[in-house]
């Protein structure tokens, strides 16, 4: 997403960069015009903090200042442009995920539901653009929203996945005894 320094953070923006970071499958904020700016060092900071605050459902968004006027970090946006391109995560394998979420909840169980522990049966992928995970458990609309954001920070460290949102789908496990 490109956004002239001089208009900063408008809520149309924000708008359109919450869209962008709920559909796509990787965003990255360029802004154009730092040469206009008087106090870069200030305008950056508070730019990258907004962002942060903002947007902290989505880890490690990449935000670079550039100037297309004076060639100012253009290398610097082509070098970022094609790293990502790079790590662009197409499909986690369902036995990784698996792997993630066990490790996750063995180090750091769900609290008691009703007085019984939360079994999280297994997980697998089913979007890459948006990156959706879908989980099946038991009481899998009781996962309490804290857990949730733990679950993703996992997976996000696990899997390195950076300027991308990770969306967690819960959903329950048939019993095919019943």
């Amino acid at each position: 997403m490109l956004i002239d320094s001089n208009n900063g953070f408008d809520s149309q923006i924000k708008k359109i960069l919450n869209m962008l970071i709920n559909k796509s499958r990787s965003v990255l904020i360029v802004f154009n015009k730092i040469d206009t700016i008087t106090n870069k060092d200030k305008f950056i900071k508070q730019t990258k903090l907004e962002v942060k605050e903002n947007y902290s459902q989505t880890k490690n968004l990449s935000i670079i200042f550039i100037s297309a006027n004076n060639k100012s970090d253009v290398e610097k946006l082509k070098s970022t442009l094609f790293s990502k391109l790079n790590k662009i995560i197409k499909k986690i394998s369902t036995s990784k995920l698996n792997a993630c979420l066990k490790k996750s909840s063995s180090e750091n169980p769900h609290p008691l539901i009703k007085g019984k522990s939360v079994k999280f049966k297994y997980a697998v992928q089913i979007s890459t653009s948006p990156f959706v995970i879908k989980i099946f458990s038991n009481f899998s609309k009781e996962i309490k929203k804290n857990y949730k954001t733990y679950l993703v920070n996992n997976f996000i460290k696990t899997f390195k996945i950076e300027d991308t949102k990770v969306n967690l789908i819960f959903s329950s496990a048939k019993n095919p005894f019943n």
